[in-house]
């Protein structure tokens, strides 16, 4: 079951987004904008990790743990030695419309592949459980777990996470991507991943709970929030910024997604989530806190950036896996 898994990854395609084209083409000038707006197609591959990927996956978890004393090295390596219920994302070599490189002659597909070297096969996306049992054998899963109840100021709540953490079978879900990455790959990539921890329960993914994190923010508008930085949902102040939010190379943007926070007041911006699914899962999570952090552009005072960390049962998990394919009408056969 675990080849096939495996196969069923290697064999993977999925597409970004169609090509749009304007239609009022009056002059070479005009022509010439047309295609800049233009919004290539793009197909992606869902891949177990090899020791390659260390670096791809590093520069996604920094991400989320930066300002932590997490060993990312070490947390990569963790991810890479779990490759039945790791899915990394990466750019397929062979993209709709063109020739496979199998059918060009030898220089010219040589020619191509040094073309690509620059991101063909970089990690856009990594979506893995840490097993927080595992924390004893590798110390980056403690320090993971350190760094969670580090955020919280709530008492209560506090003593709400590490009771999860300590006495339930918890798994930390790792899901960063490029924010270009198209939202309805979020469905077969979850999907296969419940399917992945079911065939591995006895390697300790059998979890009773999981816990994330959401990336959002929220662009102020001028002259109108006023607010302090330090004035967050959970008191809580960290120095960060979002370059896991930077777009795949060459390609078109993802639509943003957008919500109004727990607790947010009218007139307040609206928060934007990177990865549009988060905004399900935070709704139906059985509790949750947000700190605020804050871009390392100097003197930037127009967007706020958020991180939510939210837990919830795996029953509620799997459900709400099953509502997003329902939203989104994406069937599993659509890309894998």
């Amino acid at each position: 079951a675990a080849a096939a898994a495996a196969a069923a990854k290697e064999e993977s395609d999925t597409s970004s987004s169609s090509a749009e084209e304007r239609d009022d083409v009056d002059s070479p000038e005009d022509n010439d904008d047309d295609q800049d707006e233009q919004d290539l197609e793009v197909q992606f591959d869902a891949k177990e990790p090899f020791d390659e990927d260390q670096q791809g996956i590093i520069s996604l978890l920094k991400v989320l743990f930066r300002q932590s004393n997490v060993d990312l090295a070490q947390m990569a390596q963790h991810i890479i030695a779990q490759p039945g219920v790791t899915s990394i994302i990466k750019i397929s070599k062979e993209q709709p419309g063109q020739e496979s490189k199998r059918d060009k002659p030898s220089s010219q597909a040589g020619q191509d592949a040094d073309d690509d070297d620059d991101y063909s096969d970089s990690a856009l996306g990594v979506l893995t459980p840490l097993a927080v049992a595992h924390r004893t054998k590798a110390e980056c899963i403690g320090k993971a777990v350190e760094w969670l109840l580090a955020k919280v100021n709530d008492k209560k709540l506090k003593a709400k996470l590490k009771s999860i953490i300590d006495k339930e079978n918890t798994g930390i879900l790792i899901n960063e991507r490029f924010v270009n990455i198209p939202r309805e790959m979020s469905v077969p990539l979850l999907t296969t991943l419940l399917e992945d921890m079911k065939r591995a329960e006895d390697e300790g993914y059998g979890f009773n709970y999981i816990i994330m994190a959401a990336k959002s923010y929220a662009r102020r508008d001028s002259g109108t929030d006023n607010e302090s930085d330090d004035d967050d949902d959970n008191n809580n102040n960290d120095s960060d910024n979002d370059e896991g939010d930077s777009e795949t190379p060459g390609k078109g943007k993802q639509k943003e997604r957008k919500r109004k926070h727990r607790g947010q007041s009218a007139g307040e911006p609206e928060e934007i989530f990177s990865n549009p699914e988060d905004e399900l899962f935070i709704k139906a999570a059985e509790g949750s806190f947000r700190f605020m952090t804050s871009s390392d552009s100097e003197g930037d005072q127009s967007t706020r950036h958020y991180r939510t960390i939210l837990w919830m049962p795996i029953a509620t998990f799997r459900k709400t896996v099953s509502q997003l394919q329902e939203l989104l009408q994406v069937s599993y056969e659509k890309f894998f």
